[in-house]
């Protein structure tokens, strides 16, 4: 699969029972439905960690979906307050996080907040 920001090859990381797929490059990473949640729930995950910072312009970039091509492009779900910009696919609602936003998911405990809003999407 290939990489909804920068084109790189999307790697798959195992964490635990789950599996995401990861950019090399940019270190974004695509959560199919269900994942995004199951990951963050886990204590060891820092074979997610954002190791790579060169995602300019990437909070304003659309795409479609990795997995389903989607009807048209990922919807942006933003949370300002916290910096987060979410891609969501309307079609299959899988996640797209660009490299740092899974930290600043896992380190200010937004799991309810961002699932409120996913849910009334």
């Amino acid at each position: 699969m290939k990489c909804v920001k920068c084109g790189a090859e999307l790697r798959r990381v195992r964490i635990e029972e789950v599996t995401v797929d990861q950019c090399l490059d940019c270190s974004g990473i695509w959560f199919d439905l269900g994942e995004l949640e199951d990951v963050l729930a886990k204590d060891e995950i820092e074979c997610l960690r954002n190791r790579i910072d060169n995602n300019a312009g990437h909070d304003e970039m659309t795409a479609p979906c990795p997995v389903c091509g989607g009807e048209g492009n990922m919807v942006l779900v933003k949370d300002p307050t916290h910096g987060l910009h979410i891609d969501t696919c309307p079609v299959c609602y899988g996640h797209w996080l660009d490299g740092g936003e899974f930290d600043i998911l896992k380190s200010k405990g937004l799991l309810a907040g961002i699932l409120s809003i996913f849910r009334n999407i």
